[in-house]
């Protein structure tokens, strides 16, 4: 077998804002880890998941091998990777009992020289020790796209209730845009949360969307009018790195179940309130000059009549999840110029 360890996987790497090779490992977070005390800990818990980062390559292997440690974060969780060729997921391996080194083994089954994407998980989190293939064949690296799209959300924008890795709405989208992702969806947060905006501001990307604002109703986090302030103060952070790089706001989507758009939480505050504040701090920006920001009203992906698509109320299952990329990417491509 042939190994691939430490600094020599960092080639294959892709999705994975911030590395570190430490103790024969590569440790991901999606949030900035120099200024982590300033995020909320929920915020800081979840960005250890390495949603949206995997490896790519080419290879004639007929299998390929990962080995990874597991610090046992979200225990109840299963850790899932899968393989994908394309739009088509080739192999998919299960690891069902969490904790310590994990070996994910996966069998190609096609034969000749092939290019494929290994996510890993996507709730959970794993640390890569090596990647292996038989005696004889190797891991090449591929060149990625050349214009990075960072997707700010939360556990919708995480893929919690995607039923793989690869079929979450970003990894769908930028298959079909052909842009190169960042998923930074933080399940439970991305409530506007300064220290985020001002990463983001930092960050380097051509193409940055937002999809945020149904936790605040979920935890009766702000009132309207604080929303509104915090979500016009989220842009104006971000706008203070990226001045004119396209911007794409898509509103909360519909909700379902438990709480409607209509439904009040307990201090009178609506979905449908919230998602209207989005509406009017884009049409201000717009309405002042702001030529790099765009809107998509969320209920025309996920709607008042979208409730089999979003099984517990708020989560798409994957043919929400396939609708919502299918509803951005030409849009993601129109704002880029492609």
């Amino acid at each position: 077998m042939r190994w691939y360890t430490g600094e020599a996987l960092l080639p294959l790497l892709r999705g994975a804002p911030f590395v570190e090779v430490a103790d024969g490992r590569i440790k991901v977070t999606r949030l900035d880890p120099a200024d982590s005390l300033s995020y909320p800990l929920g915020a800081w818990q979840h960005a250890q998941s390495t949603a949206g980062v995997r490896f790519v390559f080419s290879t004639s292997a007929p299998s390929v091998t990962l080995r990874a440690w597991d610090p046992g974060h979200e225990p109840n969780e299963e850790r899932l990777v899968s393989l994908w060729e394309d739009a088509v997921c080739v192999a998919t391996y299960r690891h069902l009992r969490p904790g310590g080194e994990l070996r994910f083994e996966l069998q190609l089954a096609t034969e000749g020289k092939h290019t494929y994407s290994l996510y890993l998980p996507y709730v959970s989190r794993v640390e890569p020790i090596a990647l292996g293939v038989p005696d004889g064949t190797n891991l090449s690296p591929v060149e990625p796209p050349p214009h990075v799209w960072a997707a700010y959300g939360d556990s919708i924008t995480q893929g919690r209730t995607a039923s793989d890795p690869g079929l979450t709405y970003v990894a769908q989208a930028a298959h079909l845009a052909g842009v190169e992702p960042f998923n930074l969806g933080f399940r439970g947060w991305a409530r506007g949360e300064p220290a985020a905006a001002h990463m983001l501001a930092a960050m380097d990307f051509d193409i940055l969307s937002i999809l945020m604002g149904v936790n605040v109703r979920v935890s009766s986090w702000l009132d309207v009018a604080a929303w509104r302030e915090v979500f016009r103060n989220f842009i104006e952070i971000v706008r203070l790195g990226h001045p004119t790089t396209p911007i794409l706001v898509i509103s909360i989507l519909s909700c379902h179940g438990e709480f409607t758009d209509t439904t009040p939480d307990a201090r009178g505050v609506t979905v449908a309130a919230l998602r209207e504040a989005q509406h009017e701090v884009v049409a201000e920006r717009i309405a002042e000059g702001d030529a790099h920001i765009r809107l998509i009203d969320g209920t025309t992906i996920i709607g008042p009549n979208d409730a089999a698509l979003v099984p517990d109320g708020v989560h798409p299952n994957d043919i929400g999840m396939h609708r919502i990329a299918t509803r951005i990417a030409p849009v993601l491509r129109e704002m880029l110029g492609l």
